[in-house]
């Protein structure tokens, strides 16, 4: 059976998914407004992993977040892509980047956390930072407004590839 390609705005998924890298880099900047504006970003983003990441699909009204599932950790702990219409009390409105630990149970990746953020530097010229929502510490990185779809994409195997071993090895301390 066919997949039946997902529509976004004036390309399906399908078409969004065949285009050639050079085209999607001059794409024009993202306007992310809604967990289907994520789509594109997802499939570019697996085109760039060759899919080794699992990233569930989105159930209506889940919410604004897409999770980038990393073999071998539990699953509680997981990147997000992440958008937002409007500013929340301690989140600005776009898009971000995020790791989180949605139990906090791990109490050694929450006392890793900061000095992780710190060592993985900068991502598309912003810094990593790190937050607690919810009395949880997580990563950040806000993301400007000047991306399209792949640079997105590639910002987010850049944060997981700088931070992926140290938070493994919090994980792993941990148990």
């Amino acid at each position: 059976m066919a997949k039946k390609p997902v529509m976004m705005g004036h390309e399906s998924a399908l078409e969004y998914e065949t285009r050639p890298a050079k085209a999607i880099r001059k794409s024009a900047p993202l306007a992310i407004h809604t967990i289907e504006d994520l789509d594109p970003i997802v499939v570019a983003f697996n085109n760039i992993t060759s899919n080794r990441y699992e990233i569930p699909m989105a159930k209506e009204n889940e919410g604004n977040y897409r999770q980038v599932i990393i073999p071998g950790w539990p699953r509680n702990i997981h990147f997000e892509f992440v958008t937002r219409k409007n500013a929340a009390k301690d989140r600005k409105a776009g898009l971000t980047l995020e790791l989180h630990d949605e139990n906090g149970n791990f109490l050694r990746l929450k006392e890793c956390l900061p000095g992780i953020a710190e060592s993985a530097g900068s991502i598309s010229d912003v810094p990593v930072n790190c937050r607690v929502f919810w009395k949880n510490p997580a990563l950040v990185v806000q993301l400007p407004g000047t991306l399209n779809h792949l640079e997105v994409a590639e910002s987010m195997l850049e944060l997981i590839n700088r931070t992926k071993d140290s938070i493994s090895a919090a994980i792993s301390s941990n148990r």
